[in-house]
């Protein structure tokens, strides 16, 4: 009998181990899949990382609607300047950062806005400059409105042909459309950045 107890206590022994070894060994795999994970987490979040710093180190992509818009601008302007307006945009941009050092690397009309005599190109910008150190890329929206000037204010134009008074349909019409009265251009009108805005 102390045979058959001796063999169940070794047996019992044996199972206790075995079942250490066994819970011990899946502990480590368990530890080193956790650790693996842990460390893939880490790289997930390095690319991430890597990936936004990379954006932010990359210029702003714009929506270039040139083609498309600035036959109907020439249209209604056909004496007008989209090189030199762009010009303006980019030395105008200035005087809404935070510093006078910036590189501006596209300008684009992004839209054309016309009611009636108010007229309104937004050209948008895709610029970067440093501060502190940091780069940063931006992207800005500004409002080119064709306006009246005087006594200080600005107001967008309503007009009236001189001679019959049929309200002018654009100003780029050199005839009344009415009474086929000649119209001179109107003086005080001028194209001004009403509005800037990063977008």
């Amino acid at each position: 009998m102390e045979t058959a107890v001796s063999i169940y206590l070794i047996i019992k022994i044996a199972v206790i181990v075995a079942l250490v070894i066994a819970g011990y060994t899946a502990y480590r795999k368990i530890k080193r899949k956790i650790s693996s994970m842990l460390s893939l987490g880490n790289l997930a979040a390095k690319a991430i990382q890597a990936g936004a710093l990379e954006q932010e180190n990359d210029p702003k992509s714009l929506r270039g609607m040139d083609a498309l818009l600035l036959p109907k601008i020439m249209k209604d302007f056909p004496d007008f300047n989209v090189n030199l307006a762009k010009t303006n945009a980019k030395e105008e941009i200035g005087n809404y950062l935070p510093t006078k050092s910036y590189n501006v690397h596209n300008v684009v009309i992004s839209d054309y806005k016309a009611y009636g005599l108010q007229k309104v190109i937004v050209f948008q910008l895709a610029l970067e400059y440093t501060i502190n150190g940091t780069l940063t890329q931006k992207r800005y929206d500004m409002n080119y409105s064709y306006i009246v000037e005087g006594n200080g204010k600005e107001t967008h134009v309503a007009g009236n042909c001189p001679n019959c008074g049929a309200p002018f349909d654009s100003f780029s019409s050199r005839i009344c459309r009415y009474c086929d009265t000649p119209i001179v251009d109107i003086q005080g009108l001028t194209w001004k950045f009403t509005e800037v805005k990063e977008s």
